[in-house]
């Protein structure tokens, strides 16, 4: 497309004040997708979060409808802001090669006041996701992360999944530790050591939450098995328990209950001839003779 002189920029933004009331506006931009079948081999790379394969065209129009940038062929499994972010447009715009006017006063306030602010800055309008932070402003306040839909926060954190997993865990891990929440903290590094032990705690903390009529503590009965059950050292038992001290008994308790659990012991401390004396003692009269008998016959037997 033609390269834009500043001219054509004050054009544009006399052209967008006369028609929305927008002042120092450049153009508004966004993404729209194109329906293809899916290329041979091509995985995930053109999934949409619509739910079918496409290309995106990213573009930048005036106040006429009229193209000021286009760019066409990004997979349409990225975000705009990712896309905008990836075009020559984006890239002279970071760098002020685009012929950009200087900075502007808003118009009269309406009073008829001139609005005298440093900070004014030509602009250009898009949704909170087409252009990110690559150097122009959106045309309304981005939502915090909490607050963004499902569709946001992945394209948000697009950028960041794309890193290393070791590192995001180890920031994970840090980060937890800074804000103060040193049981989390604990857990992260924990199940970063090994997959086994992510199990471990899957399983604990699945057992632990599979009623629904759940008390709000858990008896030291069910508490040891759930210890028992998922295998637990007593240090990740207590990394358990951190998460909610009030539901989980503390070890002590387990270890009382498992004492308590088991079974009786019986010592027998008779000597020989105590016990031959109560055996024979439990013995009926008639037995004994008949022992008597037996005794002899050995005896002639062996003459």
């Amino acid at each position: 497309m033609p390269e834009l002189k500043e001219n054509d920029w004050l054009k544009i933004s006399a052209d967008f004040y006369k028609r929305t009331n927008i002042p120092n506006c450049l153009g508004a931009v966004d993404g729209k997708h194109i329906r293809l079948e899916k290329p041979n081999g091509a995985g995930s790379e053109f999934f949409n979060y619509k739910q079918y394969n496409s290309i995106v065209l990213m573009a930048v129009a005036d106040s006429n409808y009229s193209f000021i940038m286009i760019d066409v062929g990004a997979y349409g499994s990225s975000s705009d802001s990712t896309i905008f972010k990836q075009t020559n447009f984006a890239k002279k715009l970071e760098n002020n090669q685009l012929n950009i006017p200087q900075s502007r006063n808003l118009p009269y306030d309406m009073d008829g006041q001139e609005i005298k602010c440093s900070t004014s800055i030509f602009v250009s309008f898009g949704d909170e996701d087409s252009i990110g932070d690559a150097g122009v402003s959106p045309g309304r306040p981005q939502k915090s992360f909490e607050d963004s839909s499902e569709r946001s926060k992945r394209r948000r954190t697009e950028d960041l999944r794309s890193k290393d997993v070791v590192e995001l865990t180890y920031a994970t891990h840090m980060k937890l530790r800074h804000v103060g929440k040193i049981a989390a903290s604990k857990v992260v590094k924990d199940l970063s050591k090994s997959p086994q032990r992510a199990k471990k705690y899957v399983k604990a903390f699945k057992k632990s939450t599979e009623r629904q009529d759940q008390p709000r503590q858990l008896s030291p009965l069910q508490a040891l098995s759930m210890f028992t059950e998922a295998e637990l050292t007593k240090a990740q038992y207590e990394r358990v328990r951190e998460t909610n001290p009030n539901f989980f008994p503390c070890y002590s308790v387990l270890q009382k209950v498992k004492k308590d659990t088991y079974p009786e012991i019986h010592r027998v401390t008779e000597t020989p001839k105590q016990f031959s004396t109560d055996v024979l003692n439990l013995v009926c009269e008639s037995d004994v003779t008949n022992i008597n008998t037996l005794m002899t016959i050995v005896a002639m037997t062996n003459k």
